[in-house]
């Protein structure tokens, strides 16, 4: 026969195993989401300028401009296609270059800048901004916090 006292405490340390393994699994949601957060937090502008370099490389230079929200039907007044042509074209250190790498991601607040190296220590930067996607060169190598996107 049990006596009153043998199931004595039982209920605290259930509830002492519950708090504890609630707080290790929140500790392990914070810590991978953060993780995730910081890995995962410039994917969709990454993306953007590895197809703006794959459809220069295709020599896709139409479609390529169009990634910096300039078309046929609006062009840009401040970059024209012959402007883009020049810098990104056939006849451009990048359409020369055989290879065009990353050298290095900036994340901004407003933007995102990578720093590519077209062959013979030339390099270019270039951002996307976080909010319409657009592609564009960047005036500097590195975040300014006085940097502000139209």
């Amino acid at each position: 026969m049990a006596g009153y006292l043998d199931t004595y405490g039982e209920s605290e340390v259930k509830r002492e195993k519950i708090i504890k393994g609630t707080g290790i699994a929140a500790a392990i949601i914070i810590i991978a989401s953060g993780s995730l957060y910081f890995f995962m937090r410039d994917f969709q502008e990454k993306q953007k300028l590895n197809s703006f370099r794959e459809l220069v490389s295709k020599k896709d230079y139409k479609a390529a401009y169009a990634m910096w929200g300039c078309t046929d039907a609006a062009p840009c007044p401040q970059y024209s296609f012959e402007r883009f042509m020049r810098d990104w074209g056939p006849d451009s250190p990048v359409g020369k270059s055989a290879q065009v790498s990353v050298l290095r991601t900036n994340s901004c607040t407003d933007t995102v800048i990578q720093v590519w190296n077209i062959g013979a220590k030339e390099e270019v930067n270039v951002l996307v901004n976080r909010k319409d996607k657009l592609i564009g060169f960047a005036p500097w190598p590195v975040c300014d916090p006085h940097m502000k996107m139209p």
